[in-house]
């Protein structure tokens, strides 16, 4: 059985085996337990908010970032911080003939981002 110990900061933990209440093997040990970090460059997103084909106005498209480490191992806790947005431009027609016809303005729009709790992050949003 194996003990688990999570920490949100390095700290210097102490290895003590012992038989019958005899220390073994040049026990105890120090050892430095470091937190998993999400490696950004690493982490995977799915879904069909990724499709290139265009999208139909008011269709829900839906996105999953699966999160690992820095050592390229699954991470499957949640916890970390994750951000997404919509960029764009809003495209505004006139019928003035002395104006260009379309306009724009950009546009920011954040996306809730759901941390389900095993290094799994979803959003969704319409067109």
């Amino acid at each position: 059985t194996a003990v688990f110990l999570r920490s949100s900061t390095t700290s210097d933990v102490q290895v003590d085996i012992r038989l019958s209440s005899i220390r073994v093997g040049g026990a105890p040990w120090t050892i430095q337990c470091t937190p998993r970090r999400v490696e950004a460059a690493l982490c995977e997103v799915t879904g069909n908010a990724l499709a290139e084909a265009p999208h139909p106005a008011g269709e829900e498209l839906r996105f999953m970032l699966a999160s690992f480490d820095q050592a390229g191992e699954r991470i499957m806790e949640g916890g970390a911080v994750i951000e997404a947005s919509l960029n764009g431009v809003q495209l505004w027609e006139f019928n003035d003939p002395n104006e260009p016809t379309q306009h724009g303005d950009p546009f920011t729009l954040d996306i809730d981002v759901h941390d389900s709790g095993d290094g799994t992050y979803h959003g969704a949003f319409a067109c």
